[in-house]
């Protein structure tokens, strides 16, 4: 109902009914030569676990131990198959932090990870607070912004680093602008005979 709710999903679900007969040809060509994306994989995967158990009970026993890196992007079905994969010996392990959760249009749900003593009891959490990449004007400027999160777990970073230099942020409205400000600031870190052109690097994320 909350999906049905959202007018964009309700266009998806008439675009389905229009096409199912395309849909259902695609799909039987995608087990005729098993090929599958990574949605596939997931909700066949559960199919499977739930109507058959014997195949759920060998890879319950099989996966003595579980590690999940970057659970802050797992979603509600990810969530489901590692429910199923570690009931037999309960050893799941998963690494993430959720200020870092960026994949909510791929379908991750930060609340996977915000819920996870509740989906898997008996849960002890070990915190990661120390950063040895980056300065200490660059850590408590992060704290300072990721504390306006709402939806999120307290937790602070602490710097190991020494102070550095002040953080600059620049916020251009066009690429040309923004190409402006780079070059007028290299021009300047080059011009102050400290650090020569090989020393410039620009990281694009």
């Amino acid at each position: 109902n909350r999906v049905l709710a959202n007018p964009n999903f309700r266009m998806e679900l008439d675009e389905i009914t229009r096409f199912s007969s395309a849909i259902s040809h695609y799909l039987a060509r995608q087990v005729k030569n098993s090929q599958y994306d990574f949605n596939d994989l997931l909700n066949l995967t559960l199919h499977l676990f739930e109507t058959d158990d014997y195949v759920r009970t060998k890879w319950q026993n099989r996966m003595q131990y579980i590690m999940v890196d970057e659970f802050q992007d797992s979603s509600l079905k990810e969530q489901m198959l590692l429910h199923y994969l570690s009931q037999y010996h309960k050893n799941l392990f998963v690494v993430g932090d959720p200020d870092q959760s960026i994949y909510s249009f791929k379908g991750g749900d930060i609340n996977v990870f915000l819920d996870y003593p509740k989906s898997f009891p008996n849960v002890k959490d070990l915190y990661l607070n120390e950063n040895y990449r980056s300065t200490k004007n660059i850590v408590d400027l992060s704290n300072e912004l990721i504390e306006k999160n709402l939806n999120r777990l307290y937790k602070k970073s602490i710097a190991i680093r020494d102070l550095g230099k002040p953080v600059t942020h620049f916020h251009s409205k066009t690429d040309k602008q923004e190409m402006e400000f780079l070059v007028t600031e290299i021009k300047k870190i080059i011009g102050e005979g400290i650090y020569s052109w090989k020393n410039i690097a620009i990281l694009l994320r």
